[in-house]
């Protein structure tokens, strides 16, 4: 049997398919839909940003002095510092004052009611000219063995670029390891194993980056397990006192991204690097980001670009809708 739940956490939903065999108990299964759902909370006061009591906010609030943290967050904060280095820095968590300029200063519900804070890109110049100085990812200090962090003043993180894709990778190595197929998704961010209740292998959509309640089609990536990521300037977006913005943040810069792909999705050997390639494509463009994808072992990406077409990697078996045109 193949169980499935679903639940509402951090502005997005939590869903999964299971393969839990002939042999089920329910009330096994339902404490394990809380224990995961339970998991949200407590990683929420890990790296919820906008929660002054999480560890993250502790740690920000805290630059210029070392910091005793859990050890969720110091495993974060390393895959943070090797994502950043296989991405030449473009991978950046330091762009928190960048998303605030921009007015992501509120989880994204609120600023759908709200509206976002006034800002101007009058002083442009001198808002890159501050972040560029800002202090560079590499000054962070972490001690795994004493459990301390150490970020130096001026630096601000911001973990949610990473976050999801990391949780998703731990729930299925802590919580679903023994089940020989299934899929796991955190808003998007999703854990492939196995097959699906017809023994084929998992169909993934792709979501179209200009109608979000549509797909471009779906790919078949025959592996046996995979992580899957989708990062785009059109979910997470909006219209204020700058006129348009985006959340994802040119670290070279401090500005929003304005290579030539809209949404990127991407597959790799774990959700956290699937997160952290496709975010990295996104900022790249087409063609840095094929270069950089194909250096990658089992990474195989779709691209959609500002043109509306569709770019897939050969790995892939990537099938458009029939009424989507400009397959690359």
């Amino acid at each position: 049997m193949y169980w499935t739940f679903s639940f509402d956490a951090w502005d997005t939903t939590i869903s999964g398919t299971v393969d839990v065999g002939e042999k089920y108990d329910k009330s096994l299964l339902a404490d394990l839909e809380q224990k995961i759902k339970k998991d949200t909370g407590v990683y929420s006061k890990i790296c919820a940003r906008f929660d002054e009591t999480s560890e993250i906010s502790h740690l920000n609030t805290h630059a210029g002095v070392e910091q005793v943290v859990s050890g969720r967050l110091i495993d974060l904060l390393i895959a943070v510092q090797k994502a950043y280095v296989e991405t030449s820095g473009i991978f950046d968590p330091t762009i928190l004052k960048a998303l605030e300029n921009v007015g992501y200063d509120k989880t994204f519900s609120d600023i759908a009611y709200q509206g976002i804070s006034a800002y101007s890109y009058e002083k442009r110049d001198l808002i890159v000219s501050q972040h560029i100085r800002r202090p560079l990812l590499r000054e962070m200090k972490v001690n795994k063995n004493k459990r301390t962090v150490y970020i130096p003043q001026g630096m601000q993180i911001d973990l949610l670029g990473i976050a999801k894709g990391y949780w998703v990778d731990y729930v299925v190595q802590t919580f679903l390891l023994p089940y020989p197929s299934l899929w796991l998704s955190a808003g998007g961010d999703i854990y492939v194993r196995g097959t699906d209740e017809k023994k084929e292998p998992w169909k993934i959509k792709v979501q179209d980056p200009s109608e979000l309640s549509r797909d471009i089609g779906h790919f078949i990536y025959n592996k046996k397990q995979f992580g899957v990521a989708t990062s785009g300037i059109t979910k997470r977006a909006g219209t204020g006192g700058a006129g348009k913005w985006h959340h994802i943040i040119d670290p070279r810069t401090g500005l929003p991204s304005q290579s030539d792909i809209v949404s990127a999705t991407v597959c790799a050997r774990s959700v956290t690097d699937a997160d952290v390639y496709a975010k990295t494509a996104v900022i790249l463009g087409s063609r840095q980001a094929h270069s950089f994808l194909s250096s990658w072992p089992e990474c195989e990406y779709v691209f959609v670009d500002v043109e509306g077409k569709v770019h897939s990697s050969n790995g892939l078996s990537f099938r458009p809708t029939p009424s989507i045109r400009g397959l690359g």
